[in-house]
């Protein structure tokens, strides 16, 4: 890979803490939310899931200005492509709020399959493989939460989604540490 384009991906990185902070947020709104979900009824409970984002955005953008070590350069190439897939999610919200106008239980689900096809692309931006793993296990787990649980299915697929979120956040914040002690570290001298 060009260095120039590995400089722009670490800059990247650098801003947000390789997206840890974003992560963390979901991962308590969405325990909060999956909590809830048990004293709401199904409709009640996924009108929340789709807004405990309203929660979860903010606290995200607090934790990635404590946790960031530099801003990105000016210009850089990839600051659109972020930008894009930050938004690619708003692309699947139609699904979300068919599940809950259609069938509630199923909204947990509806949201984490559209997660998933939105935190995947961070694999290469911040060179995890957490994301490889967190899409297709929130994904393929919360389907298989909802085909077994049916109508108790929302709180359970959203605690679910919490859970995998928050191990991932962990393993995402010592990458990030990872790499910032990389960062900070002086450079090497070359040996003749």
């Amino acid at each position: 890979m060009p260095a120039d384009l590995e400089t722009a991906r670490a800059e990247i990185t650098a801003s947000c803490a390789a997206n840890a902070p974003f992560v963390a947020a979901f991962a308590l709104t969405l325990g909060a939310t999956g909590l809830a979900a048990f004293r709401l009824t199904p409709q009640g409970g996924a009108l929340l899931l789709m807004f405990q984002g309203m929660v979860a955005l903010p606290l995200a953008a607090l934790l990635q200005r404590r946790l960031a070590w530099r801003a990105p350069a000016p210009g850089n190439p990839l600051r659109p492509l972020q930008d894009q897939i930050a938004m690619a999610q708003l692309v699947g919200m139609p699904a979300v709020l068919i599940a809950w106008a259609v069938a509630p239980w199923t909204a947990g689900a509806a949201l984490a399959s559209v997660a998933a096809a939105h935190l995947m692309p961070y694999a290469w931006l911040h060179g995890s493989r957490v994301y490889l793993w967190l899409g297709p296990t929130v994904s393929v787990g919360t389907m298989v939460i909802v085909i077994l649980a049916r109508e108790a299915a929302l709180p359970w697929s959203v605690l679910a989604m919490a859970a995998a979120y928050a191990v991932a956040a962990a393993l995402l914040l010592r990458h990030a540490g990872r790499l910032r002690a990389a960062d900070a570290a002086p450079p090497r001298a070359h040996s003749p």
